[in-house]
């Protein structure tokens, strides 16, 4: 992957449209703010992957609708077209002939490329920060991060083992029941029509059992819509005992209008009253229905239950040609699962032999000798030799811990078979000019292509290709 060309068009503090040529050794330097992890980082994070620190929409210049990002690459002997642009679109050449699909398509044909986001930032981005300086990790970190590239092969092969497992545990031989009656597809038959015939029977039960819950629910309704006239005409039969003038006409009522006002609802009352006894009487008898028909539901479901069980008694016993492991043959695939486990270790400490030449041949042109160790629990320990001193890592000034992890990410590159990009965002800035020219020196010569961020580079050398940085604009000196 190696970077050609990248186009900016309002993106962030880049107004208007920023065209930048790039080569194999790329500095930019500039103030706090001008835009220099912009130009180098947050682009290329966003065109390969629509990534942004915060919303999509900041990374619009102010003052303007839309922003996009061109990366003109090379990979694989193939070039490479991709623009992504605000509002959200995204467009893929591949040797000039366009990527179809929706933006998903497209992003997941980027990422069999170019790996996802996590594996770009601990792989091709380099600085001293976590999760992007390896050597900066615990041990188990570490150790995921070199058995990572062959992991999923091993997985795979562990994850087939214990599905081996799993199933010669369950077919084991002592599994195997034996039954009083032998077993047979004929029985199963008989069983299984018998098992649908009683079904038949429980079936209209069921629905009949079911319509008539819903009509005593219906039922009790109706009692209480009664129960709250009976209510209302009490209420009406008092008011009217209490009333000594018409709120209408203003009229004195007299005993004789209340009492045949009382009489009439009375009656209403009774009436409604005998209505609620009838209604709780068909009520009760709709609730020995159910009652019967749900004691005849449960014996039916207890036959269903009987037949259920002995019919997978008798399936599970026809199986019984399936069991043919032993506890020998489960013991077998544990010490395979063992072994592999093993290998794990193995593995690593091979990974490590053959990445520690590559490495210390990197770093030969500043003179230092990188020592790997595996211990039994399975930890890495380095040291480095400096001119015949030997030094733990921690005990390393940050130039000097930048320059064995800029070998050791490298050489992990390399024996992947990857190459070219290699972004630096600030992880340079902190050294001298003398260390940051070991440091490009260090990449001197190998497959790749770095850009990489400093504030300021007075006498850089020759090999180096320098961009000042200023205030959204780029030139090159």
């Amino acid at each position: 992957m190696r970077l050609i060309e990248l186009t900016l068009c309002n993106f962030k503090n880049f107004k208007g449209l920023h065209n930048i040529n790039l080569f194999e050794l790329n500095l930019f330097q500039g103030d706090n703010g001008d835009g220099k992890s912009t130009l180098i980082l947050d682009s290329v994070l966003f065109a390969l992957y629509g990534y942004a620190k915060g919303k999509i929409a900041q990374l619009v210049c102010k003052g303007e609708k839309s922003a996009s990002v061109r990366l003109y690459l090379e990979h694989n002997n193939k070039t490479y077209s991709i623009t992504r642009e605000i509002p959200s679109k995204l467009t893929v050449l591949e040797d000039a002939v366009p990527i179809h699909g929706s933006i998903k398509v497209k992003e997941e044909f980027l990422e069999s490329l170019f790996h996802d986001i996590t594996w770009f930032r601990k792989f091709r981005l380099f600085d001293v920060a976590a999760g992007i300086n390896i050597l900066e990790e615990s041990s188990l970190t570490l150790r995921k991060t070199l058995l990572s590239f062959n992991e999923e092969k091993l997985n795979t092969i562990r994850e087939k083992l214990l599905a081996l497992k799993r199933e010669r545990e369950i077919y084991n031989k002592k599994n195997i029941n034996m039954f009083p009656h032998a077993p047979s597809e004929a029985r199963v038959g008989i069983l299984e029509k018998g098992l649908n015939k009683i079904k038949a029977l429980l079936e209209p039960l069921q629905a009949d059992s079911y319509a008539k819950s819903l009509e005593m629910y219906e039922l009790n309704k109706q009692v209480g819509a009664t129960n709250q006239t009976i209510t209302m005409l009490s209420n009406k039969i008092n008011s009217t005992k209490n009333l000594v003038e018409c709120p209408t006409c203003h009229q004195e009522v007299k005993n004789e209008y209340k009492e045949s006002v009382e009489k009439e609802v009375t009656e209403l009352i009774n009436t409604n009253m005998g209505e609620v006894v009838r209604i709780e009487n068909e009520w009760v008898k709709k609730q020995q229905e159910v009652a019967n028909i749900r004691e005849e539901e449960e014996q039916y479901s207890r036959q269903i239950f009987r037949v259920k069980s002995r019919l997978e008694r008798m399936k599970l016993r026809l199986q019984a040609k399936q069991y043919v492991w032993t506890d020998k043959d489960v013991e077998l695939i544990k010490k395979s699962i063992s072994e592999l486990d093993n290998f794990y270790s193995f593995y690593l400490t091979e990974t490590i032999k053959s990445l520690e030449p590559v490495i210390n041949h990197i770093l030969k042109k500043v003179g230092f000798i990188l020592k790997f160790q595996l211990n039994k629990k399975g930890q890495f320990d380095f040291s480095v030799l400096i001119n015949n001193n030997e030094f733990d890592y921690k005990e390393l000034s940050t130039g000097q811990k930048l320059m064995v992890s800029m070998a050791f990410k490298m050489a992990l590159l390399l024996e992947k078979g990857e190459s070219g990009l290699i972004i630096s965002d600030e992880g340079m800035s902190s050294l001298s000019e003398t260390n940051l020219r070991l440091m490009f020196e260090l990449i001197l010569g190998f497959p790749f292509q770095i850009l990489a961020v400093v504030h300021r580079y007075e006498n850089p050398p020759n090999f180096l290709k320098v961009y000042d940085v200023r205030k959204g604009t780029v030139t090159r000196v």
